[in-house]
Order: structure tokens, then sequence, then C-alpha cells
């Protein structure tokens, strides 16, 4: 006999509605003044995370401000849970 959790968990994947989503992160701008590499990073649950390259920040060409350029894609994938309400 299963559970009422197993039941449960098997009825949430059928209400589910899966998504990717594609991220280009092209550049931080204006972004303050600093010769520390620069890297962003992400985490969904226990064990899916990610990070980009570090990069460090160039003056703009106006000289007035600070840019950040990564140049960088990455792809995040997500659910969700149609929950019936009582």
């Amino acid at each position: 006999m299963s559970s009422p959790g197993l039941v449960q968990k098997f009825k949430n994947r059928v209400n589910a509605v899966k998504f990717e989503f594609s991220i280009h992160l092209h550049t931080l701008q204006p972004w303050p003044a600093s010769t520390r590499g620069i890297a962003i990073g992400w985490q969904r649950g226990q064990r899916r995370r990610g990070a980009t390259s570090s990069v460090a920040p160039l003056q703009s060409k106006s000289g007035s401000s600070t840019v950040v350029r990564f140049n960088e894609r990455f792809n995040l994938s997500s659910s969700l849970y149609r929950v019936r309400s009582a």
C-alpha cells in the first residue's frame, strides 16, 4: 500500500508546468569603482547552482563610470505546480 506522501508527490508531478529560462548576461553598468573581480552566482535548492566566470571591471569609454562585461549565457529550469484549493 502506498503512503499519502507518495501519492501527493505523484499528483504534483502531473500538475507541474516546466519552464526553461535561457539568461544572457551582457553588461552591468554603472558599477562602483573597484579593481576586484566580480562573479554572479545562483542557487536553486540544495544541488542546483552555478556561477559566472570572474570578470575585472573596466572604465567606460566616457571614463565617468565602471563597466562589468560578462557576455555569458546560462540556463535555469523550474516547475510551477497547480494547487487545487479546497
